[in-house]
């Protein structure tokens, strides 16, 4: 086969019956132009040491566009041919953007700072290092001995790996951890320990989002039984409210985001979660299960309570098994990642990036050629980004188009009216793409390829269009792409529907998946390689428009590493499978939305993405209590409403007022009966804003008492509708509303 982006031709050598090939043979390999005027490549083996299956790789990075042959000839011990074997393959030539290296750096892209690195000595040394918002100490044992996130210590004891050797806890000893390597942008750790037999090398290297990768090795002196190896990591229980686990069973019932379960609960690998609470949490990942040896996989990783804490383990080994030196089994490596969060502090919100959508039924058929009347309307409703979705090409998620004219024009008109406009990019690869005929099976997610056959989303024509994994070549595709896009066309950043989604890839043609022991190939999830491409982004945008914005449409894929990279994330399209309206508090519930779509624990301003699940009016009941905004599409009463909030904001000057959201503000508001909810904003000049929410079944008359002294008001307070401006009854410190179910109201209380 012909691995295009990898630049390498390769032969497998086989027996259909898996014997080995006869002792004694010599086998030659030939990489030639198909008129044979020119061998390339050769190389000769004898056949006494290889077993089939064998595969022999031909570098083909110096190739010139042309016709080539493969030549396999099995020869006997007199030198006689005894079988030969052809495969012809054209070398196409190369895209411009192969191999591109555009947005890689090592510089240290703001808002993120260089990392600091503090040496300590309390009884045993230890390194801290700082980066924003955040703070990892390591001691001489590995792992991590405290994690300050947001300005509290979020672990309980410090992170281990503990093992059960000959049936005995290994105490580990000669522990060191040594800095071998310290950029503005990285840290490079080594730690080493010892205990009954067993070596543990750690290699840690963090990066300035605060990232750590973690890499493995269990290196025993002796034979040992080793019955079990995990890595526990205790955390403080007020700060391990919220769970959030990857992948999550969209489409489908949602179930991936919910408060700590109270009862101990096992379950099988993850590829990614999450552990937090309303401002900050701790993410553990890996890409995939090599190596982990279990009885039980569903007994893998487990989340329990201990002492007050909130206990997760994570079982690479679980089944007795015997290693050492002279073992079939002789070591064994893992690899694995954390982050602490929040990754940045949130200075613009998805309020001020006021997003709205131009689908490809916007305006009746149009296409790019939106009509200047549409384009003063979005305007002046307070639109200041456009998210402009992929029918800007006929090729799905690609870099070119044929209607460059019209879009440069369109982008021209909405800078005319101050408001910012970004391109679609996404997580399919076409047929269309004049790349495809060669790359196009070496970049699909899975051996046999997966997708939308056919794509049928006019005006685009009808094509196939196929998940992408952007571990393989197309992710360098994507990041010129979008450079080249920018720098032609002049919008504002991009907006990427999946691009940081990490599938669960098996095509071993761009190095994702495994063989398991059995044969099988086992999938895994490229959670570094999408977390490159994100960063690249994220580079090339700001180098391109320091303001740019990268939008990421998320749906149940909140994964930190490769989402941290977003100035802001539009999540809830998983709930598209509940096709007729229902009460959005039947599905998501108030400790749902705080773990998956509130963004402030995780450092990323968030929008909630309204389906045809709910309606739109009844999810603002929710998601204004929780400082959210909802995306409107489109010009109609949803835009309306969303304008008359972003004018209410305006007028009361939200960005210089606290936010006193109804988990935290008891001390200032008491709210009866049960099921409604008030959040609120403090402003030193202009008094409080508040949110009333009805989440009941029913109807209700909400009553809300303030404490005016807590909240530094004196005076006469009056209310009054913070949407119409009209005034509203109030009894001293008593204001009392009648909400309908699912009802909401916007109050200004006034000096």
């Amino acid at each position: 086969m012909i691995l295009y982006g990898q630049s390498k031709a390769r032969i497998l050598i086989s027996d259909k019956e898996k014997t080995p090939i006869s002792s004694g043979l010599k086998i030659e390999f030939l990489l030639q132009l198909s008129d044979k005027r020119r061998i390339f490549q050769r190389k000769t083996i004898e056949s006494k040491d290889i077993a089939s299956p064998t595969t022999i790789d031909f570098p083909i990075d110096n190739l010139k566009p042309g016709d080539y042959d493969l030549v396999s000839s099995i020869y006997s011990r007199e030198g006689k041919i005894l079988r030969q074997e052809k495969y012809h393959f054209k070398m196409p030539q190369r895209p411009w953007w192969f191999r591109s290296k555009i947005g890689m750096t090592d510089d240290v892209i703001p808002p993120w700072t260089p990392l600091n690195i503090e040496k300590k000595s309390m009884g045993r040394s230890s390194l801290a290092i700082e980066c924003l918002q955040r703070v990892y100490e390591f001691g001489p044992l590995p792992m991590i001995n405290h994690i300050e996130a947001a300005q509290k210590e979020i672990l309980a004891e410090p992170i281990r790996f503990m093992a059960r050797i000959s049936g005995k806890d290994a105490l580990w000893e000669n522990a060191s951890t040594q800095l071998k390597k310290q950029t503005p942008s990285s840290v490079h750790l080594l730690q080493m320990a010892y205990g009954k037999g067993m070596h543990v090398n750690v290699d840690l290297n963090m990066e300035y989002d605060g990232a750590i990768k973690v890499e493995l090795n269990l290196n025993p002196s002796e034979c040992v039984q080793l019955e079990q190896f995990l890595l526990r990591i205790p955390l403080k229980t007020e700060y391990a409210r919220y769970l959030y686990f990857f992948p999550s069973t969209w489409p489908g019932n949602i179930k991936n985001a919910s408060t700590v379960p109270s009862h101990d609960v096992t379950g099988p690998f993850l590829p990614y979660f999450w552990i937090g609470d309303d401002e900050r949490g701790l993410a553990w990942f890996a890409e995939s299960d090599e190596g982990w040896i279990h009885e039980d996989p569903n007994k893998a990783i487990v989340f329990t309570r201990e002492n007050g804490q909130v206990v997760i383990n994570i079982y690479f080994i679980r089944k007795s098994v015997k290693i050492g030196p002279k073992e079939k089994l002789q070591k064994l490596s893992y690899s694995f990642g954390l982050q602490a969060t929040p990754v940045k502090p949130i200075t613009t919100t998805v309020w001020d990036y006021r997003i709205s959508h131009i689908t490809q039924n916007a305006f009746g058929n149009v296409r790019l050629k939106v009509p200047d009347i549409a384009l003063d309307q979005l305007a002046q409703a307070g639109v200041k980004t456009i998210v402009f979705h992929e029918h800007w090409t006929d090729i799905e998620s690609y870099y070119e188009t044929s209607h460059g004219d019209d879009l440069r024009n369109l982008i021209k008109r909405c800078h005319e009216r101050g408001m910012q406009f970004l391109l679609y990019f996404g997580f399919l690869i076409s047929d269309m793409a004049v790349e495809w005929p060669y790359l196009g099976n070496e970049c699909t997610v899975g051996l046999v390829p997966q997708g939308y056959t056919p794509w049928n989303y006019p005006p685009q024509p009808i094509q196939n269009a196929y998940r992408v994994c952007y571990k393989s070549v197309w992710q360098d595709c994507l990041a010129a792409g979008i450079d080249k896009v920018m720098e032609e066309y002049d919008c504002d950043g991009v907006y990427l529907d999946g691009c940081q989604y990490v599938w669960d890839c098996n095509n071993l043609k761009h190095g994702c998946g495994y063989y398991r022991p059995d044969g099988t190939i086992s999938t895994t999830y490229p959670i570094w390689a999408v977390r490159q491409l994100m960063k690249r982004i994220y580079k090339i945008v700001k180098s391109h428009k320091p303001n740019g914005q990268v939008n990421v449409h998320s749906s149940s894929c909140n994964v930190i590493p490769t989402l941290g990279w977003a100035t802001s994330y539009w999540d809830g399209e998983q709930f598209n499978y509940i096709k007729n309206a229902v009460p959005v508090t039947e599905v998501i519930s108030l400790e749902m939305f705080r773990t998956e779509f509130m963004g402030k624990s995780l450092g990323i301003p968030a929008e909630f993405l309204l389906t045809g699940a709910f309606h739109f009016k009844e999810a603002l009941a929710i998601t204004l209590l929780h400082d959210v905004p909802i995306r409107p599409v489109g010009i109609n009463e949803n835009l309306g409403l969303m304008s008359s909030l972003w004018q209410l904001r305006d007028r009361f000057e939200t960005t210089k007022a606290d936010w006193l959201p109804y988990f935290q503000n008891a001390d200032y508001v008491k709210i009866e009966p049960g099921g409604c909810f008030a959040s609120l904003y403090r402003h030193p000049q202009n008094g409080i804003l508040v949110f009333l929410s009805n989440l009941s079944n029913q109807e209700m008359a909400v009553k809300a008492r303030f404490d005016f002294e807590r909240l530094g008001i004196s005076g006469i307070i009056r209310a009054v509708d913070g949407l119409s401006g009209y005034p509203i009854a109030m009894n001293d410190d008593i204001l009392q509303i009648v909400l309908l179910k699912l009802g909401w109201k916007a109050v200004w209380l006034k000096k």
